[in-house]
């Protein structure tokens, strides 16, 4: 009758790549049964055994492939390592990920062959969105994420004229990052949380109508009114909230462009325009004419 150390040497030479499962205490007894001359089955047998353990059935493929690539190959499994770090640090890079010490992005690599997850997966980008720190204060944006978050809060404040704060365009981000949300989806909330700001311009907005553009007129000639560039006009200003919503007695409605006029030469700042001032001496001139004291 063989020794169990005779039946381990048998069982590295016949399957080496099983070798490594002797520490399995299930599957060190049917690895010796299946070399043992006493009880020998098929190699069909011995498969089908090993296929019915726990072991088999709590790991997937990837895992037991990676497992027996470890035990059997290790210079290869470390190559196989040491590549997937780099993809993962160019991954990190494009998307602002926190910055990972050589450990842990080893840890990260393995674990991600080790379950089978590729680096264009769903799976790869819900990890990667996870480094990302969860709030603004955590953590500096940069890469594809911080690009994504700066359109998040562009679209809410120029296209959509809706707040939104840092954190919550983070938040959008590490969606958009995580692939959770895609950014039509960010623009689809934007563009419900407009239509409760501006209910009369509902349909407008349902017909793919933003805000912005129908505002862009407004921009352009409370800029000119104001002597200042058109994108330093922020129609988030309560100044201009009555030019966006004007309740004139009947129903809520955006101002006419006169109204809105009016409106801001109402304002201080406008009195300061050169234009106000050349109008102010103007209309002064005009009542010393009237006045007989000019000519």
């Amino acid at each position: 009758m063989a020794t169990p150390a005779e039946l381990e040497a048998e069982v590295r030479s016949r399957y080496p790549q099983y070798a490594f499962l002797l520490n399995n205490k299930e599957l060190r007894a049917i690895l010796l049964d299946a070399v043992d001359p006493s009880k020998g089955f098929s190699a069909q047998e011995f498969e089908a055994r090993i296929q019915n353990t726990a072991w088999w059935k709590k790991n997937g493929d990837a895992f037991r492939r990676w497992q027996a690539l470890v035990n059997t190959n290790p210079g290869e499994a470390k190559r196989q390592v040491e590549a997937r770090v780099a993809e993962l640090r160019d991954l990190l890079g494009q998307v602002g990920g926190s910055s990972l010490s050589a450990a842990q992005m080893a840890f990260m690599a393995d674990w991600t062959l080790r379950y089978g997850i590729q680096t264009g997966s769903a799976e790869m980008r819900e990890m990667i969105a996870a480094l990302i720190p969860s709030t603004p204060k955590a953590g500096t944006p940069s890469g594809s994420f911080q690009a994504t978050m700066q359109e998040i809060m562009r679209m809410a404040k120029e296209d959509y004229l809706v707040p939104m704060t840092a954190e919550s365009a983070w938040k959008w981000a590490r969606d958009v990052t995580a692939g959770n949300r895609s950014m039509e989806g960010v623009r689809v909330h934007l563009a419900n949380t407009a239509k409760g700001r501006f209910a009369h311009l509902a349909t407008e907005i349902d017909a793919g109508t933003t805000p912005g553009m129908i505002f862009a007129p407004y921009r352009q000639m409370i800029a000119q009114e104001l002597e200042v560039a058109p994108q330093t006009v922020d129609l988030m200003d309560p100044k201009w909230t009555k030019v966006l919503s004007h309740t004139d007695g009947k129903q809520v409605r955006a101002m006419t462009l006169a109204e809105a006029q009016r409106h801001v030469r109402s304002q201080p700042e406008w009195k300061r325009t050169a234009r106000a001032q050349q109008m102010a001496a103007g209309f002064g001139d005009q009542l010393l004419r009237t006045f007989g004291a000019l000519a």
